[in-house]
């Protein structure tokens, strides 16, 4: 008994990554030789091999307090499809409490965010589908394209119809009021000279956001070819844009039709219209380019700091709140040759970023 405890205790003191991986396989069936302490360790260990191991070990114990270890795999392309796997051998209610704590960690990476947001598709639930609305105005565009994604496929699934009764309003109210904001900010860039990065970025937020709306705009009648009507719009045939708007007149909530028809409509302009309909859209180039440098989304921040060092607005590069950039490596090579000089700007934080 002793001896195989060394032996064992050997194969789980990580040296030789493969063996402990085939230790793991030996294990599925025999829990007492296998603390959960020490499965929790190897579930969130650098090696893959050795997590894909643990993650089989881990579907066969109906262990909550291994949830959170298992989630954790989620964050990775190359484990999420295990995960996903032993998760589903747990009880629904657990997997979605401790993918709801594990959401509600500060420090989480938008990678595991996105995982788990991927992963709520699978449990159709009430608590999932209020999960995911909550992740509709989350602030980063992709973390709300998967949100909507998943739960149109919650809604496919048929098993919680009454959810999906009334649209999402007030989130697609939010939504929208970010799509006008950004075309609003799109008509100021119009004279500023090198601004064609934040172009590029606003056309591709736009175009996110738009397929977010239309996703969660059809959740009562979640059947819909919608992926059809997605590439109408960005086909730039104008044939096909007639046939959405009627799609949209027919099926859609009339509250929901007034916020998207003037984002595909090219008879209507988007500019006046998100004006219109909300009256504090920023409509200073200044406010926008300070909200982007302190978004925490690097490649935003990046640009926006460039086109106003570019432009030397000095009076705007001293209002940005410096602790809320995150140094990257955009910023270390924006600022690589840079002498300190009145603009504020904390060059020692940004220039040593490398990798």
């Amino acid at each position: 008994g002793t001896q195989a405890k060394k032996v064992l205790d050997d194969f789980l003191d990580v040296k030789d990554e493969h063996t402990t991986a085939v230790a793991l396989h030996y294990l599925q069936a025999s829990g007492d030789l296998l603390p959960n302490e020490t499965l929790i360790k190897l579930l969130t260990y650098p090696s893959l091999e050795i997590r894909e191991a643990a993650l089989k070990v881990a579907g066969n114990r109906n262990e909550p307090s291994l949830l959170t270890a298992i989630i954790f795999n989620l964050g990775s392309s190359e484990t999420a499809h295990f995960s996903r796997n032993t998760l589903a051998r747990f009880l629904e209610n657990d997997v979605v409490d401790s993918l709801s704590h594990s959401l509600s960690d500060d420090n989480i990476s938008k990678s595991h965010t996105l995982g788990i947001v991927h992963c709520l598709e699978d449990y159709s639930t009430t608590r999932s589908v209020r999960l995911l609305r909550t992740l509709l105005i989350h602030g980063d565009i992709d973390i709300m394209v998967i949100a909507a994604r998943s739960l149109l496929v919650i809604a496919r699934s048929g098993n919680i119809v009454e959810e999906f009764e009334e649209p999402f309003i007030e989130e697609m109210e939010q939504i929208a009021k970010q799509c006008y904001g950004l075309e609003v900010f799109r008509s100021m860039l119009s004279k500023q000279k090198n601004a064609r990065l934040i172009r590029d970025q606003i056309s591709s937020e736009k175009k996110k956001s738009i397929q977010l709306l239309l996703r969660l705009s059809i959740l009562h009648i979640p059947d819909t070819p919608i992926e059809s009507y997605v590439q109408y719009i960005f086909s730039n045939n104008e044939k096909y844009i007639p046939l959405v708007l009627e799609f949209l007149d027919s099926s859609c909530h009339m509250q929901v039709r007034s916020l998207i028809l003037p984002l595909i409509d090219s008879d209507m302009d988007p500019v006046s219209k998100g004006q219109e309909l909300f009256s504090d859209i920023p409509d200073s180039i200044e406010h926008c380019l300070k909200v982007w440098a302190e978004s925490g989304h690097e490649w935003k921040s990046a640009i926006s700091i460039q086109c106003l060092l570019e432009s030397e607005n000095i009076s705007t590069l001293k209002t940005i709140n410096w602790d809320m950039v995150s140094p990257s490596i955009y910023l270390a090579q924006l600022f690589e040759d840079r002498l300190v000089d009145d603009t504020k700007i904390p060059l020692t934080k940004f220039q040593t970023k490398t990798e």
